[in-house]
């Protein structure tokens, strides 16, 4: 009996520990379940979160091809973004616009978003734009150039004037210099984007020291005058296709001092002139708008006012003899048919003076480093980007410390 009971024990003790053994393991098991399911969990949290990422670097690879793109975008057209996020099955990817300028990628496929900022912006801007320096002499009313977009109160950020070294104003009778609102008033100018100095100051004014230039006169050391123009970088390649696109006319003494008359000819047929010498303008001419006119290696001055619809490009090779030789530069300049009334003007480097209201209300680019452009008289500048056949560079960036994604 005694043998029977001890039996019965062993039985029950190792059904026990059988027991117990089996809840152990099945609660580990329970546990690996759990750890398995939560780890596809957070493999499949993380596609989504992967695929939400690559829909934002797709759309803002899409966008920075062409930063035109944008537009579409903004308007929902369709099929702007569909490529993107067909491809890769996401529930959202939209563009959404910030402020001047700045925009956010947004992106989401199940409970995963992804989020980037990135902003666009126009290479040289300005009414006026050089990389020699500036001296302007008289009276000028400028309509500047309204940059991004207006702030809460409707105002814009303007640039009249882009310089690299400085810009000298001599004010004479009459309003001095005065930045005026945009586009004819429709887009008015922040108050620090607006230069006044009257007329009746005296004294000289230098970008360098005069605290009556405003913002709207902006130094770019950087400045890059053939980019600027004609939206391409300049390569040597680039150089000669726009010249190319461009009727060349190369001119001699005769033409040189009927460079207007053969200017308004040459815009009856085409759009774009290329004109290689110097140019005197002793008489005022017209064209339509919307017209490009290039003067390279050549002096250029004008004694006429010329209310010209179009953009103007001045490109000059200081290395040239004639123009690093101050006494070659003189005898160059005494050939224009006006010269006794330009002749106060000029100094040792002077390759370009307007002496008669030359106005490309397309925009003026200088392309002279270090040699200087004088504008004096009565000088109104009513800048207008439309009338510039080229189209400017815009360049899409990210901004820095905008990624957010969850």
């Amino acid at each position: 009996m005694k043998r029977h009971q001890q039996g019965i024990a062993t039985l029950l003790i190792t059904a026990i520990l059988l027991s117990i053994t089996l809840v152990i393991t099945l609660g580990s098991y329970k546990n690996l379940f759990y750890q398995i399911k939560r780890a596809q969990n957070e493999v499949s949290a993380r596609q989504s979160y992967w695929l939400a990422e690559g829909g934002v670097e797709c759309l803002y690879a899409y966008i920075a091809q062409d930063p035109t793109r944008i537009t579409g975008l903004l308007k929902q057209v369709s099929g702007e973004a569909n490529n993107c996020k067909q491809q890769l099955q996401l529930d959202e990817l939209q563009l959404i616009p910030l402020e001047n300028g700045v925009y956010r990628i947004h992106a989401r496929q199940g409970y995963a978003q992804v989020n980037k900022q990135i902003y666009s912006y126009t290479t040289g801007t300005g009414a006026i734009q050089t990389n020699a320096n500036l001296r302007l002499v008289g009276s000028f009313e400028i309509q500047p150039e309204a940059v991004g977009e207006a702030d809460n109160d409707g105002f814009y950020d303007c640039i009249a004037v882009r310089y690299k070294y400085q810009v000298e104003f001599h004010p004479s009778s009459g309003s001095g210099l005065q930045t005026q609102d945009a586009d004819a008033g429709t887009k008015p100018c922040k108050p620090n984007s607006k230069t006044s100095i009257a007329g009746s100051r005296e004294g000289e004014f230098s970008t360098k020291d005069s605290p009556e230039f405003k913002t709207d006169f902006v130094q770019d050391k950087y400045i890059k005058p053939f980019e600027s123009y004609f939206g391409l970088a300049y390569t040597p390649a680039n150089y000669q296709k726009i010249k190319s696109e461009h009727y060349l006319i190369e001119l001699n003494a005769e033409k040189s001092i009927n460079c207007s008359h053969v200017i308004q000819q040459a815009f009856k047929s085409h759009k774009k002139v290329w004109l290689q010498g110097d140019c005197f303008i002793n008489a005022g001419f017209s064209a339509p708008n919307g017209r490009s006119l290039v003067v390279e290696n050549g002096l250029f001055a004008t004694n006429g006012a010329s209310v010209y619809g179009g953009a103007f490009f001045h490109t000059i090779n200081p290395s040239i003899h004639r123009f690093s030789d101050p006494t070659q530069l003189a005898l160059a300049w005494q050939k224009a048919p006006f010269y006794e009334v330009i002749k106060d003007l000029l100094t040792s480097n002077t390759v370009y003076v307007d002496r008669g209201a030359f106005r490309p209300d397309g925009g003026i680019v200088f392309d002279a480093d270090g040699a200087e452009i004088v504008i004096g008289g009565a000088f109104a500048l009513h800048y207008r980007s439309s009338n510039n056949p080229y189209e400017r560079l815009e360049i899409l960036s990210l901004q820095q410390g905008s990624w957010n994604g969850y």
